[in-house]
């Protein structure tokens, strides 16, 4: 398995503060607005970065459909 980018990393870490805080993930334009990104679709390439690499699972079709996987 590739390790994560440092981008990469960043996004995983934001995810499970989130979640810790809020008891859910965050949608991809919260994540868009956090990183100060101007598109939802550079979130969802770095959901889909992660996500190949196993370190989370997002369902299609849920705003908040990210699962963190155990290590």
């Amino acid at each position: 398995m590739n390790p994560l980018t440092k981008a990469q990393a960043r996004v995983l870490s934001y995810i499970k503060t989130h979640v810790k805080k809020n008891g859910y993930p965050p949608t991809r334009g919260e994540i868009a607005q956090h990183f100060g990104w101007a598109s939802k679709t550079a979130a969802q390439q770095h959901l889909e970065a992660i996500q190949a690499k196993g370190q989370i699972r997002v369902a299609p079709g849920l705003s908040r459909g990210i699962t963190i996987c155990a290590a």
